[in-house]
């Protein structure tokens, strides 16, 4: 068993050497690296074992696979050898942002780590009680996972007691915050591959044959069908999972549910969870809070326990208690129907150099974040954006933003990934893309650059800056400082910042530059992009970042809404990048900096930039209004306190912008920007 727990170690060693070497020198192969070809090659050959051991023990293996031809039986690779197993978390946006209190800032970050090690936990417990190692988990990411297994009676009664296992821990410790929805579905190795099976042609009629050989089926035709047999497996895997989430709970569980309350007891202060504790805080909120500053640090583990250590802090986790659920004692149901059935296992987070501290014995597994060591047993490797200003409040992030003393949010997510792994592979009309070992490694690839390589794009801002809202060329002075940013969730293809407000604007920019370069320009991201004070409730504004990124996603893809839902708002990331920031905000920025105000005090410039504003405002209402806004502009050189030498540039410049709709969209931004750039601390009173 001690050799056994190196695996992992193995399959990070492999990992860490072979993740960009080829597996093929192939021109049409060299997209699947060894690594990914030598795990996926582990998987497959577990799932086979798995499947013959249970299935055909009076065979010899190799007769089965490679002789059955010969005995007029069905070939091994048109078998239902396989199951593809998946889980995907309900709650999420609930659990990790419904927090009310002035300790959100504390607690946010670390219920989404613990949210991820939940998953986390989850997927290795299923594992590691079918048999099976990480080899055979495909992708993890965003609360959603894929786990290919043998076809067994055993596995699919045992996935399923583990998933009902882990709600019935869902509702004991979380009510129904959280809920782990699954579906399986059989398959074969044609299916994996993407090849039709040939069973079908073989029950075809001899008119069906004729009627296709007569018509020449093109190989075009033949591609398409294959890929099918391939979209087959997660269309019902998706359909399982949507009626899963619409049909919760059993009757044992609806039961579960009304009879475990605790009466008398207290609401949790934070996430309103029933306590029996005297300070107001369930056990779980009580120990993101003390944990909360060392879940972010560098070195971080999380050590999961089978018993809670002694003088140690722990957070509860999901433990599947195998061989002792009787199912034929039906002699007391109630009694039954209360049992806890599931062992509770205990989290801790520490460093590296604590781990000797905890009884190796009680040890059950060893998570450590972004590192590529290697040689614990026990330990896991996984990968998450974690990046944040140590140290740094809500308040804090507030005052470093520049003008305006205001948080910024920043919520974005690839469009339309669903689509794209089901048919973005989908290229080429000779050769059938569409495989297993090109969805895994796209799924893998892009969950690496939202929980990996995020965290490059923030801490070195001197090498990945490409924007900045101040000046054209970035500021040297501010260019090497740490970005004044927090991740609070990065998951397989979406994430959550938030900072100050003008670096969270140029973060998102610099995001969507270097995701396309990632992906070679073929795939785009959404985003939301809005401005709170510190006091905001924060699941107010999980929920209106939300529902600004959704409208963004139905204005059209790629795109990116800025402020508040309003067509006039959402703007193409190159449109607001080039148009909007480089050349209308910075030409304003050059203009009244090269003309600073005589007087000061009077704030001469804002008020003329208002007053241009609600001037193009009106014209949007009303072409009529443009003859104002030119009358507008003429007052500013026939003002005697601004003789500027530029202003004749200026005027033609914004007028000419004011007379194109589109032009005018982006000054209006532009403006916007402007006036939260220099607002004074005392306008925000």
């Amino acid at each position: 068993d001690y050799k056994k727990g190196f695996i992992n170690s193995l399959l990070e060693l492999i990992k860490t050497t072979l993740y960009y070497v080829p597996s093929s020198v192939e021109e049409n192969e060299r997209d699947i690296s060894l690594y990914l070809h030598s795990k996926l090659t582990a998987c497959v050959a577990a799932s086979m074992y798995d499947f013959l051991s249970c299935n055909q023990e009076n065979y010899s293996y190799r007769e089965y696979l490679f002789d059955k031809e010969q005995n007029n039986k069905k070939q091994f690779k048109e078998e239902q050898a396989f199951l593809m197993a998946s889980v995907d978390l309900s709650g999420i946006q609930k659990f990790i942002y419904t927090i009310t209190t002035e300790q959100a800032q504390k607690q946010l970050r670390a219920r989404s780590i613990y949210l991820e090690l939940i998953m986390e936990n989850l997927i290795d417990e299923i594992l590691n009680n079918l048999g099976y190692s990480r080899c055979n988990l495909l992708y993890s990411g965003g609360g959603h996972c894929y786990i290919l297994i043998g076809n067994t009676e055993s596995n699919k009664d045992k996935f399923k007691e583990i998933i009902k296992q882990q709600n019935n821990w869902f509702i004991d410790n979380m009510g129904i915050a959280l809920y782990a929805a699954s579906a399986v579905e059989e398959c074969s190795a044609n299916q994996l591959k993407g090849v039709k099976s040939q069973s079908n042609e073989t029950n075809m009629t001899a008119n069906e044959k004729n009627a296709n050989s007569s018509s020449n089926q093109s190989q075009d035709k033949v591609i398409k069908d294959d890929k099918k047999e391939y979209y087959m497996i997660f269309d019902s895997l998706s359909d399982q999972l949507s009626k899963a989430k619409t049909q919760r709970y059993d009757l044992d569980q609806i039961t579960r549910l009304n009879s475990d309350q605790k009466y008398g007891s207290r609401e949790c202060k934070f996430c309103g969870l029933s306590t029996q504790s005297d300070n107001d805080m369930c056990d779980i909120c009580d120990s993101l809070i003390y944990y909360s500053p060392r879940f972010l640090e560098k070195d971080s583990v999380f050590v999961i326990t089978n018993r809670p250590i002694k003088d140690k802090k722990s957070l509860k986790m999901f433990s599947y208690k195998a061989n002792e659920i009787d199912k034929n004692d039906n002699n007391d149901k109630n009694d039954n129907n209360n049992k806890k059935r599931y062992n509770d296992n205990y989290l801790h987070v520490c460093s590296k150099d604590e781990i000797s501290d905890f009884p190796q014995d009680q040890i059950v597994r060893i998570y450590s974040k972004n590192s590529f060591d290697i040689g614990h047993p026990k330990e896991i490797k996984i990968y998450m954006g974690d990046y944040q200003k140590k140290g740094y409040t809500f308040d804090d992030y507030a005052q470093k933003s520049i003008g305006i003393k205001r948080l910024g949010v920043l919520r974005a997510d690839v469009d339309s990934l669903g689509a794209t792994l089901k048919y973005g592979l989908d290229i080429h009309d000779e050769i059938n893309y569409s495989t297993i070992s090109r969805t895994t490694a796209l799924s893998e690839s892009l969950s690496m650059f939202f929980k990996y390589y995020i965290n490059e794009i923030l801490e070195n801002r001197g090498k990945y800056s490409k924007v900045s809202l101040i000046n054209n060329k970035v500021s040297l002075i501010n260019n090497f400082e740490n970005r004044n940013l927090s991740v609070v969730y990065s998951g397989g293809d979406d994430l959550f910042i938030i900072g100050s407000w003008n670096e969270v604007l140029e973060f998102a920019l610099d995001l969507h530059y270097f995701f396309g370069q990632y992906t070679c320009e073929k795939l785009t991201l959404s985003a939301s992009f809005a401005m709170y004070p510190c006091a905001y409730p924060f699941a107010a504004i999980a929920f209106e970042t939300s529902e600004l990124l959704n409208y963004a996603k139905t204005s059209g893809k790629d795109c990116i809404a800025i402020f508040e839902k309003d067509p006039k708002n959402v703007f193409k990331w190159d449109e607001l990048r080039e148009k909007v920031i480089n050349e209308k905000l910075h030409f304003l920025l050059k203009y009244y900096s090269d003309n600073p105000s005589p007087n000061p005090e009077a704030s001469t410039h804002m008020s003329q930039v208002h007053n241009l504003l609600e001037h193009i405002r009106l014209i949007e209402e009303d072409r009529n209004n443009l003859a104002k806004f030119a009358y507008l502009l003429a007052r500013i050189k026939a003002n005697k306190e601004l003789v500027y030498d530029k202003d004749d540039e200026f005027i033609n410049k914004i007028y000419s912008w004011a007379k194109s709709e589109e032009d005018r969209k982006q000054l209006l931004a532009a403006l916007t920007l402007f006036i939260y750039l220099n607002r004074e601390e005392k306008d925000e009173q």
